[in-house]
């Protein structure tokens, strides 16, 4: 058997911090779920504090209590993307 040289994978020096499409697209990506997290956050405070408003827990609209746990789910939703790289 004839061995011509080392056949295992290298980095190239070149391709290190170049920026390709794909992560100028993953960093925008990432960017607005980012955003999206942020305002989803300050929406589940807002129905929060308008939840706080009502003295007894059985006065508070179902309808506020439905919002808050969407606007919930919704922020675990965007935590999991993010935590997966950002994918759409």
């Amino acid at each position: 058997m004839v061995c011509r040289g080392d056949k295992t994978p290298k980095e190239l020096s070149w391709s290190t911090g170049v920026t390709t499409p794909n992560t100028v697209y993953r960093s925008s990506q990432v960017h607005y779920l980012q955003r999206m997290l942020t305002n989803y956050r300050d929406n589940l405070l807002l129905v929060e504090e308008r939840m706080s408003e009502y003295v007894l827990f059985n006065e508070i609209p179902l309808q506020l209590i439905k919002n808050k746990r969407q606007v919930e789910e919704k922020v675990r939703e965007l935590e999991a993307q993010l935590k997966e790289g950002g994918k759409l």
